[in-house]
């Protein structure tokens, strides 16, 4: 089953849910980035001079303290652990994210990572994914390439099943392509391989696509009347329907 929804002028919102070759629930994502109205946004740092930039929040949380129509959780951060009673990080608790953060005039390095794919909004094109953030406004790593030339990388996993946040552009940089997969909930969806989620990504006109926080962490919400709705059903703690704090997210104002 397959629905489209126009949310906004130059969003659209397809949810697919599948029962082959598991069950498994696929949000996809398309924002024209290159309209105007459509402004993205980074989360910016709590304490930009920190090493621990951020206070961790929901995706929810920073919907709605910047007042987005769309959001989506961002890229890996450290520390965190999930023991189901025991987490890290609770909402507030200090965060850094890997790899490179850019948002507005911040920028973050995290040394100890080795280069890491970028998605970039603001620099050369409207949206892009690289390795050097070029005049990028935003930006924010990604741990692997999934598709690349148009073509799914080599070597992807293709056994192991997780909840996935992908981001894919097309060959203008014009569209951002977003595909989040739900998972460990049986007789719900169980999630997808990387393999998989790269496929749906190439279907849906990504010429490029990288994985972003996943696991617990892949949520994806809309602002409806004001507040925001969770779209997706996010499995932190093991728990579904618990969003988990994290440190950076990808958001959109939409006028």
């Amino acid at each position: 089953a397959r629905s489209t929804e126009q949310l906004y002028k130059g969003v659209t919102y397809i949810k697919e849910v599948r029962t082959d070759p598991r069950d498994m629930v696929i949000h996809i994502l398309k924002i024209n980035v290159a309209r105007g109205g459509i402004r993205p946004l980074v989360t910016p740092p709590d304490r930009p001079k920190s090493d621990q930039p951020y206070n961790a929040r929901t995706t929810s949380e920073f919907a709605k303290k910047f007042k987005l129509q769309l959001a989506i959780n961002g890229g890996g951060f450290r520390p965190w652990y999930d023991y189901k009673l025991f987490y890290f990080p609770h909402s507030g608790d200090k965060v850094s994210p890997l790899g490179t953060t850019i948002s507005e005039n911040f920028s973050f390095n995290a040394s100890e990572d080795q280069e890491l794919p970028l998605l970039m909004f603001g620099g050369t094109r409207p949206v892009e994914i690289g390795y050097i953030a070029s005049k990028a406004e935003y930006a924010v790593s990604g741990t692997r390439l999934l598709v690349d030339n148009g073509e799914i990388t080599e070597g992807l996993d293709s056994r192991k099943l997780a909840p996935r946040t992908t981001a894919g552009v097309d060959k203008k940089g014009q569209t951002l392509i977003i595909v989040i997969v739900d998972g460990r909930q049986s007789g719900y969806s169980k999630g997808i391989t990387l393999k998989e989620i790269a496929q749906i990504l190439l279907e849906n006109g990504a010429e490029r696509a990288l994985e972003l926080d996943g696991g617990g962490s892949s949520t994806l919400v809309l602002n409806r009347d004001g507040n925001p709705v969770v779209l997706n059903s996010p499995v932190h703690r093991g728990i579904p329907g618990i969003e988990r704090p994290v440190a950076t997210h990808i958001g959109f104002s939409i006028k």
